[in-house]
């Protein structure tokens, strides 16, 4: 599985190219956008939060099969990036910012 991450302040942005997780980032709230563009080749890639790193659940307006973008204003939570159904094409970038 092939997958890179950069995080700085309250952004993160992955891309992905197999199906995975990403590691669990701290969103400090505010109004942020989540964005994901690129060839999803039959991926589902979605952001999900936890309110303890061991219970996830999908934020469904941040689920993605094709490019797009979804406003957030929550409060501070626990986030990760997942990709599921990847296929060889698959070349998804995902952010959070």
């Amino acid at each position: 599985m092939y997958m890179s991450a950069t995080s700085q302040h309250a952004s993160m942005a992955v891309t992905f190219r197999a199906d995975g997780a990403y590691p669990p980032f701290m969103y400090t709230g505010s109004p942020a956008m989540a964005h994901a563009v690129g060839n999803f080749d039959g991926a589902t890639v979605r952001l999900e939060v936890s309110p303890d790193g061991a219970h996830w659940s999908p934020i469904d307006e941040a689920t993605y099969t094709e490019n797009g973008a979804t406003p957030m204003f929550m409060p501070a939570t626990t986030m990760r990036w997942v990709c599921y159904g990847a296929g060889p094409g698959t070349l998804v970038n995902a952010v959070v910012y």
